[in-house]
């Protein structure tokens, strides 16, 4: 039987830079995102009409390297009252690479007019567990996290990631993880705080999340089992534990919590990868460069989904070797994983366009619940 450290998400995005490197597409929806957040301090200060409040605390659940946040928090920042000192908390599983995320935030330049000051801190805990003290946040946000669960259970031997029974069971897992985030954030915000989410969802419009890469990758692993890399029953422990949630599953959820949460706005959102567009410019501008313009596109993209699944890969191996996996091979294996999968989009999808939904949700803390 599996233990439950086994079963629990503990595998953060891929560490030293990488996913820093990579994460284009998360900085893209965290742009879709920056309204939200000015929308909750407006509202916020209107409310609070002319009292001088000293100390506004923020937090993100789910900062990774820290490369989405600068912008966010800023936002918060320069519409906070000059005299407002404030409190910013970087949130992440221990596992996460804190040693980049402070390397990051402490580069960051705060917006320091009048005489506030700011504060940062960085807090190793799961979101799916309380992160600071009851009452003492403002404003919060959590961008590109919460499809990620907190732990899936054991799939019946000879199952598939992607049978229609295992998806019940990762909706149902999505569904409890969401309810207890919002009652967790609900116990740690003031009335009248905000709170902004965006995570990655199922289209109502029927469209796969980039399809592309996710067959390449697939089609990559299956011919190293088929060349004997990796042992069939090795492969069938892969799995990403996420689940991508529908504007229904979330309203169903939100209704759950309207004692606790007002919601302000709940929407659906297509999310371009910024290296389509990068692709178009540099293919009008050097035409005679495409193929290097193409190979370019595939790396980018890919390495964009593997610094979010590699670790996932590493973990298959890790739990399907037992004692035979060793650091250095998983590492030749994942390299070999990855020039594969570039190879196999280029050669199946060439480079149609990458992109993902998101479901947006602003949240108003209500008084006296």
């Amino acid at each position: 039987m599996a233990s439950d450290k086994t079963l629990a998400n503990n595998v953060p995005m891929q560490g030293n830079g990488f996913y820093s490197s990579n994460s284009a597409l998360q900085y893209a929806a965290m742009l879709n995102a920056l309204p939200l957040l000015s929308a909750s301090v407006i509202q916020k200060n209107t409310n609070e009409g002319k009292m001088q409040k000293r100390h506004l605390a923020a937090i993100e659940y789910g900062s990774a390297h820290g490369n989405n946040s600068e912008l966010p928090m800023k936002e918060i920042i320069k519409l906070t009252e000059q005299s407002t000192d404030v409190q910013l908390h970087f949130n992440d599983r221990p596992e996460n690479d804190f040693t980049t995320l402070s390397r990051n935030v402490t580069g960051f330049q705060w917006p320091t007019e009048g005489t506030r000051r700011v504060f940062t801190s960085m807090v190793p805990q799961s979101f799916y567990e309380p992160v600071v003290p009851p009452l003492s946040v403002d404003i919060g946000f959590s961008l590109a996290c919460l499809h990620h669960l907190d732990h899936v259970d054991p799939r019946p031997e000879g199952r598939s990631p992607v049978d229609p029974e295992r998806q019940i069971a990762l909706r149902h897992q999505a569904k409890k993880d969401l309810r207890r985030f919002l009652n967790l954030r609900a116990e740690e915000f003031a009335p009248g705080g905000s709170l902004v989410l965006s995570f990655v969802s199922k289209a109502s419009t029927g469209e796969e999340n980039y399809p592309g890469p996710v067959d390449a990758c697939r089609s990559a692993l299956i011919d190293m089992v088929k060349e004997g890399l990796i042992p069939l029953e090795v492969a069938g422990e892969f799995e990403v534990p996420t689940y991508n949630r529908t504007l229904e599953d979330v309203r169903e959820s939100l209704e759950e919590v309207k004692g606790e949460w007002a919601a302000e706005e709940v929407y659906e959102k297509k999310v371009l990868h910024p290296a389509v567009e990068e692709f178009a410019a540099k293919k009008q501008a050097h035409p005679q460069d495409i193929d290097a313009h193409r190979i370019n596109y595939g790396n980018t993209v890919i390495d964009w989904l593997m610094a979010v699944v590699g670790g996932y890969f590493d973990k298959m191996l890790r739990l399907g070797l037992g004692e035979n996996y060793s650091k250095a091979n998983g590492e030749l294996l994942l390299g070999e994983w990855v020039k594969r999968t570039k190879d196999k989009f280029l050669e199946k999808h060439d480079v149609e366009d990458v992109y993902c939904w998101f479901i947006y949700v602003r949240l108003t803390r209500l008084e006296g619940q």
